[in-house]
């Protein structure tokens, strides 16, 4: 039995080629987005892969009896066939207009956009089965999606940077001022999203088989351990491999501190520096001159300081980028009450 044509499924063809062809009219004029490269890649996921998700979750809830490959046949297709159209475009445009970007090519494209897209196909099909019922198993898309984003905004808000990294939709590593590099780590972290794909669709295959239509059973989920070695293989190369480069890609709150370790206080401020390569002498005058400030805005405001203020002193720019991201700009965090600083040995002052 083959399965019937929908206008749902139709629907989610339609749109993403209209997507797709809008993308390419938005990116055209832009050097940076109009040719290949890292930019394009980030661009073109962070729009296509919700869509493809959206998609699948639909297609999944058919529960074709051809099985799981079926679908995900059908949804990389269309998937890869929107990423070729849009990647053929700005090829063609790249001979008009030039990126500066230091990451340009085919290469940092598809590092960027081909796992998020595998990623959000598997994802959704796994919904659209496990429901089983079109507009539910879209609602309850919908529904995870948007609790994902709210739990990443949530955290990445305990710990602000430039940075922000996601599987399912992107990863900014820092403040682009020059464009999206191609670290090793990004592609690293990149690889592991490929991998978890690559998990999700193998136990997809196994779990929903070929004519088998009813949803998630514990009869079909009781697969032999034979079937189960290359997902749990792919799902701990995978997780190794997320551990290892966010290591370096995202350091915690708890290794800054290890790093700034050493604390000054004068009255409300309080400044965090290195001892090893910050003197006394460097700290001390950021604090003389908080609070100065503070004294300023008293005089002119009144008390406006309810809490601590946190002063992260920097040794060096290389610190500044790997803690925050923050390699071309410089910002503070109000909210927070933390100021992140770095002192310029050269000119003798601190730039916040």
């Amino acid at each position: 039995m083959t399965l019937k044509k929908t206008p749902a499924i139709s629907f989610f063809v339609v749109l993403a080629a209209v997507c797709t062809t809008a993308l390419i009219i938005f990116c055209l004029n832009y050097p940076l987005l109009g040719s290949l490269g890292s930019e394009a890649g980030l661009l073109f996921g962070v729009i296509m892969g919700p869509l493809m998700y959206l998609s699948a979750s639909v297609r999944g809830a058919y529960r074709d009896e051809r099985g799981f490959g079926s679908d995900l046949a059908h949804q990389l297709t269309l998937a890869f066939a929107a990423c070729a159209l849009f990647a053929a475009a700005l090829f063609i445009n790249s001979f008009f207009v030039k990126s500066c970007a230091p990451a340009r090519g085919f290469g940092p494209f598809a590092v960027h956009a081909i796992p998020v897209l595998c990623l959000n196909v598997a994802c959704g099909l796994w919904i659209g089965r496990i429901v089983g019922s079109r507009l539910l198993a879209f609602l309850t898309a919908i529904f995870v999606g948007c609790a994902y984003i709210g739990g990443c905004v949530l955290l990445w808000w305990q710990n602000p940077s430039f940075r922000f990294l996601s599987h399912p939709l992107l990863a900014i590593d820092g403040d682009l001022w020059q464009g999206a590099g191609l670290a090793p780590e990004i592609v690293g972290y990149k690889l592991a999203t490929l991998l978890f794909a690559l998990a999700l669709m193998t136990l997809g295959a196994f779990v929903f088989s070929v004519s088998q239509r009813s949803g998630f059973s514990s009869e079909r989920a009781s697969t032999s351990l034979s079937a189960l070695i290359p997902t749990l293989a792919l799902a701990v190369i995978a997780t190794t491999l997320h551990f290892a480069v966010m290591h370096n890609l995202e350091p915690s709150i708890a290794s800054r501190a290890e790093v700034l370790s050493r604390e000054l206080r004068r009255g409300q401020f309080v400044v965090h520096s290195d001892p090893h390569q910050t003197t006394l002498d460097e700290a001390n005058s950021i604090l003389a001159e908080a609070a100065l400030w503070a004294s300023r805005l008293k005089t002119r405001m009144g008390d406006v300081l309810a809490s601590d203020v946190h002063i992260w002193l920097y040794p060096d720019t290389e610190t500044l980028t790997r803690f925050t991201g923050a390699a071309h700009v410089h910002f503070a965090l109000p909210a927070h009450r933390h100021f992140p600083a770095q002192w310029d040995p050269k000119l003798g002052i601190h730039v916040t």
